[in-house]
């Protein structure tokens, strides 16, 4: 019932999920955990310093205390290049949200209208 479609899109927005929707139980949540898969060839160095990284940029976006220099990373003209996409995405994300605004109206809710719009936009060919 609280599954939303808009184009070949769709997802479980929680519009009328009730308060009394019975729990899982341990049975099934067992059967929904993926079984782990041994992967080789990754080192375990490379593995701390990728979460040393996420961690890093966490800290960032949590905080906003650390600063982050792009300069230090990247190039002049990659910066721009990542900039110029960005402003490309958010103008796609504003019109697809335009149109799940017009067709679904606030029963979405904010968040979940640019959720729905930027995955429809970023499957755009």
């Amino acid at each position: 019932m609280s599954n939303v479609h808009f184009n070949k899109f769709g997802g479980d927005y929680n519009l009328y999920n009730s308060k009394n929707d019975a729990p899982k139980t341990q049975e099934e949540e067992k059967k929904e955990q993926p079984i782990a898969q041994k992967q080789d060839g990754v080192a375990a160095d490379k593995v701390l310093d990728a979460m040393s990284l996420l961690g890093a940029q966490n800290l960032a976006q949590v905080s906003n205390k650390v600063q982050i220099d792009p300069l230090e990373f990247l190039s002049e003209d990659r910066i721009s290049s990542i900039e110029e996409s960005m402003k490309l995405f958010e103008q796609g994300v504003e019109k697809y949200a335009g149109a799940v605004k017009e067709e679904f109206g606030t029963a979405l809710g904010e968040k979940n209208i640019y959720a729905l719009a930027a995955e429809a936009f970023s499957a755009e060919d």
